[in-house]
């Protein structure tokens, strides 16, 4: 029984990685490769969900889903004979089911080219009622003895249906039932049934379903891709895949995660066309659907529909090559820094290059965790490199003093590059982009932003102005029945969300540097830092760190700073202060807002009151502009390095969602229409989300934004920021490496004060 829940889809990754930890790691034999390439012969347009991939006589069909709710159902038949051009058909179909919503699961052809459609009929909730075939032939619908449908086929007057557990086999009536739970994928011809499983390959009599032969050589050699194959499936939970096809008689297709194999089942022969160590098979990020076998079983070629980004495009492995050119001609490398290791950017990184396959990225940085350099020491041998005319090729400026580096020449005028991405991406905010412009040009273009938001019920905040309003409304409100007000128990968490908002104004974009404001900050920190801790116990204290760890820079606290805020009549706790960094905060905000309870229809109207308000100046809402590029004015591949900065921009990125890594604060998107397509794509997985629980309620919490006036609020705060913050990492190391004495009471503000600023003069004037 299957329910369309995204937790589900989760249990079953967790599951798969206890099961590749508790086993052995097989110890993997190098076969050889024949070196095929990859080629794309076309994209397939509005190609959502896959249903499946196959070939009747010389032509290429590829399946898909029209979304189209309850009972009606259009399949997207797309035919081919080359691989590039193709012809669309619409199938409508109507299924007698009453009363059940339709669940497409796959599509086969039978011998005379007829579809034969695997469907489900769920209820409400997403619970499979029914498991159901529908033939094109003559329009009917035949119940299946199956609770789930993942996968089938169709050969020599028999169907082959497969519910996670058995393969059914169909004559007219059943025939026999193979057992194969732990099964990665099977094939069928006229003669026999393969298995690929942990255990080997099993190959079963097609007419009786006995067993006929089985060898262990493949899964020895490559256990490992089958595991993360396993793994893998789940990345489009509403598609068809398909991993085995029969070339010939004895002969199988393979396509794992990392490789693309032929296995001889009668010689035990493992062959590898190509893998990922060739630079020439997909990335572990794309996902590949299915595919069909032409020509020599020796040297097949072979046609499959892949995942690209956005895009399903069809994709030739061959021996042949798709011009004269070699590799290395083709090619193109750029390096990317970043003072601070992220892993966000080496995912985006790896998106890039996945539709970028002639521009390889290698990534370097400055500082890696716990690796003891200094900014100082970072920055001082990024500047030797690039005043040498060397050095990285595109520059994430996070925490780099922009204007230094424009004012010594080493980085290139963007404002061509900033003008093409405004025409390709006319959704990204203008004012975001122009950050750094001056009368001299541009020289640094931000991908992403983050604001300083307080959340409470908008009667209450809307006339906390600044720090001093806040420590008063704290000081007027009870005590929280556990914790203190912002759910904030280390300093260092108080200075992250309260440095930002100084930060210009100690030292502004143009090094101008203010000491006034430094009291400021420094009298600011404390008074709200010493007010929550009177508020707070030890104990408390003791009590959040062992059920969240300490705090670290970059770790992600604003969620749960907001937990409490679902239950305000148990937690106590009416608000939240802290830097929204990604939309995963927005999306908590407004799960709060709409306090639903799990198992509930309708949501409550107790957290209706909730608002968050942006941090401002008297210049405007403030934001801090991150992921912010530039390119080293002496690249050798400067079209290159423009390229990779205005990907970067490009809905494909800026939809995704990265992890925020230490140092680095990844953003909100600074492309409107990456907020929408995104959020669509998430409903296209049905609910996604958890259950948060306080004070014994168990809440809705949505990985979405669930209302049309949730996504257009967001967007419009998006489009609200309007004061850029400018965060110089040195001034930032400075500061905060004199702030434990002062958090202690060893030292006074006026000697805290008197050190950063004696600090600050020598960084100033170097």
């Amino acid at each position: 029984m299957r329910i369309y829940k995204i937790g589900i889809w989760l249990c079953i990754l967790v599951v798969s990685l206890v099961m590749l930890v508790g086993c052995g790691k097989n110890e993997e034999m190098k076969t050889e490769t024949l070196g095929y390439q990859a080629h794309t012969l076309g994209t397939i347009e509005e190609l959502n969900r896959v249903l499946g991939v196959t070939q009747y006589d010389n032509e290429i069909y590829i399946f898909g889903e029209t979304d189209n709710a309850g009972q009606s159902k259009t399949i997207c038949q797309y035919t081919s004979t080359d691989g590039k051009t193709w012809e669309t058909k619409d199938i409508a179909m109507t299924f007698p089911d009453e009363g059940a919503n339709i669940n497409l699961c796959c599509v086969v052809l039978d011998e005379q080219g007829h579809m034969l459609v695997g469907y489900e009929t769920v209820d409400e909730t997403g619970m499979v009622i029914s498991c159901n075939l529908w033939k094109e032939e003559n329009g009917e619908s035949v119940s299946l003895d199956v609770t789930e449908l993942i996968n089938m086929a169709c050969n020599n007057g028999k169907m082959y249906i497969y519910d996670g557990k058995e393969i059914e086999v169909y004559g007219k009536d059943l025939l026999y039932t193979l057992n194969v739970s732990n099964m990665l994928d099977f094939c069928v011809n006229e003669k026999e049934v393969a298995v690929l499983d942990d255990n080997g390959i099993r190959i079963f009599d097609a007419d009786n379903g006995e067993k006929v032969g089985a060898d262990m050589t493949f899964s020895k050699l490559h256990g490992e891709d089958i595991q993360n194959t396993k793994e893998r499936l789940g990345a489009d939970i509403l598609s068809c895949r398909r991993v085995m096809e029969y070339a010939d008689d004895t002969m199988l297709c393979i396509a794992l995660e990392n490789g693309l194999y032929l296995y001889d089942t009668s010689g035990q022969q493992t062959t590898c066309l190509t893998d990922n160590t060739d630079n020439a098979y997909k990335a572990k990020s794309d996902i590949l659907y299915g595919y069909i076998v032409r020509g020599d079983h020796e040297k097949p070629e072979i046609i499959a529909l892949c995942s690209v980004g956005d895009e399903k495009q069809v994709v030739a492995y061959s021996d042949k090559r798709e011009d004269g050119k070699t590799d290395a001609q083709q090619q193109k490398e750029i390096t990317v820094y970043s003072l601070y290791y992220a892993e966000c950017i080496e995912m985006m990184i790896d998106v890039f290059q996945n539709n970028n396959k002639d521009i390889t990225v290698h990534y370097t940085w400055g500082i890696a965790d716990e690796s003891g350099i200094s900014v100082a020491d970072a920055v001082s041998a990024l500047n030797t490199q690039l005043l040498a005319g060397q050095g990285p090729d595109v520059i994430v400026m996070d925490g780099l003093n922009i204007r230094d580096y424009e004012a010594s020449g080493v980085l290139l005028e963007l404002s061509g590059v900033k003008n093409r991405i405004q025409e390709d991406e006319p959704d990204c905010l203008q004012n975001v982009l122009e950050a750094y412009q001056t009368e001299e040009g541009v020289y640094a273009l931000p991908s992403k932003v983050q604001f300083t938001t307080l959340v409470g019920p908008a009667s209450e905040i809307e006339g906390i102005k600044d720090v001093d309003d806040l420590v008063a409304y704290i000081q007027n409100q009870p005590k929280p029945n556990y914790g203190n007000d912002l759910n904030l128990y280390e300093w260092e968490a108080f200075f992250d969300v309260l440095y930002p908002l100084y930060a210009s104004e100690i030292i502004d974009a143009e090094g101008n540097y203010n000491a006034d404001k430094l009291k400021e900050f420094l009298n600011a920190f404390k008074e709200l830092y010493d007010v929550e801790m009177e508020r707070t116990t030890q104990e408390e204290i003791t009590n959040w760190i062992n059920e969240n760890g300490s705090y670290v820079q970059g770790k992600d606290i604003n969620s749960l700073c907001m937990t409490p805020l679902y239950n305000r009549a148990y937690s106590g706790q009416k608000i939240a202060f802290f830097n929204m960094d990604n939309v995963v905060q927005a999306w908590k905000f407004y799960s709060i807002r709409h306090d639903a309870l799990v198992g509930d229809n309708g949501e409550k109207s107790a957290n209706q009151d909730y608002m968050y308000r942006i941090w401002e100046n008297e210049e405007g809402n403030l934001y801090i502009p991150t992921l912010i590029f530039s390119i080293n004015a002496n690249s050798k591949e400067t079209d290159a390095a423009e390229q990779y900065v205005r990907y970067m921009f490009t809905t494909d990125i800026q939809k995704q969602y990265y992890g925020d890594s230490v140092h680095v604060r990844q953003g909100n998107s600074v492309n409107l229409n990456a907020v929408s397509i995104r959020n669509e794509e998430m409903l296209q997985m049905g609910t996604p989300g958890g259950v948060e629980e306080v004070g014994g309620n168990q809440y809705v919490l949505s990985a979405y934004f669930t209302t049309d006036e949730d996504t257009n609020e967001y967007i419009e705060a998006l489009k609200g920021l309007t004061s850029p913050i400018h965060m110089d990492a040195k001034v930032e190391e400075i500061i905060k490496e004199q702030m434990p004495d002062y958090v202690d009471g060893k030292c006074t503000m006026e000697d805290t004060y008197q050190a950063i600023h004696n600090l600050l003069g020598v960084y100033l004037s170097e």
